[in-house]
């Protein structure tokens, strides 16, 4: 035995599903980088994509601090929530750097298209 209850592991389940939703923003952010950069549409066209992107991301990234509280609360800090809190950290990192990266890019976009 782990010495990890049967709740515990329930919610840790829960708590990991919700990991995966944050993470997938990721990847929906990228692709809107892609499609970006390839097709060149306006940043009016694009701006309410990247909002509710980030918007959402904001959300459940605050749905799962929400749920690691919880969970700490319920059973204790123990290794696997400070694992998750940790990679919850790191994504969240990784998130603002794209995030940053995009806005850069559309700045810089939008001097250039101003210069032609």
């Amino acid at each position: 035995m782990t010495g990890i209850t049967l709740a515990a592991q329930k919610d840790i389940k829960v708590i990991t599903d919700q990991v995966m939703v944050v993470v997938n923003h990721h990847s929906e952010l990228n692709e809107l980088m892609r499609h970006e950069i390839s097709d060149a549409p306006t940043w009016a066209h694009a701006k309410m994509y990247f909002e509710a992107i980030v918007s959402s991301f904001d959300q459940e990234n605050e749905k799962l601090s929400l749920l690691l509280s919880d969970y700490e609360v319920s059973h204790g800090k123990d290794l696997k929530s400070l694992k998750i809190k940790k990679l919850v950290a790191e994504q969240d990192e990784q998130f603002q750097i794209l995030v940053n990266g995009y806005k850069t890019y559309k700045v810089e976009k939008s001097k250039e298209d101003k210069r032609k």
